[in-house]
């Protein structure tokens, strides 16, 4: 499927009114922002983060064992080896599955607008 020019792959689609916009453009925070067709106050799904970072340690300390490496020069190249497994592995997943967007769950609303 070819996306039309002016979207991005960093853009998100509403799932209320089905904008897509890039969250950056419309920020009010880093995690959460309002759609800017609609108003609706959204936030990226959360995913299971933690699991990449808990495999690249065990890859980075895996890797630095395989190399070698005790003391001082052991735990320099387990974190280099680790943040650089877990910056590749995060910057292929968001390409596999880029993030999605939901209803803010914790939104308060002082509006006559029904919650949908």
């Amino acid at each position: 499927m070819v996306q039309p020019p002016w979207v991005s792959r960093y853009s998100v689609a509403c799932p209320f009114c089905a904008a897509k916009f890039r969250p950056s453009n419309s920020s009010t925070g880093i995690i959460k922002f309002n759609c800017p067709e609609c108003g609706e106050l959204l936030e990226y799904v959360p995913r299971n983060d933690w699991l990449f970072l808990l495999l690249s340690m065990a890859g980075g300390i895996a890797l630095t064992i395989h190399w070698g490496f005790s003391g001082f020069a052991f735990a320099f190249w387990a974190i280099v080896a680790t943040w650089s497994i877990l910056f590749a592995a995060v910057g292929v997943a968001y390409h596999i599955r880029p993030p999605q967007v939901q209803q803010c769950s914790m939104s308060l609303r002082f509006t006559d607008k029904r919650r949908r």
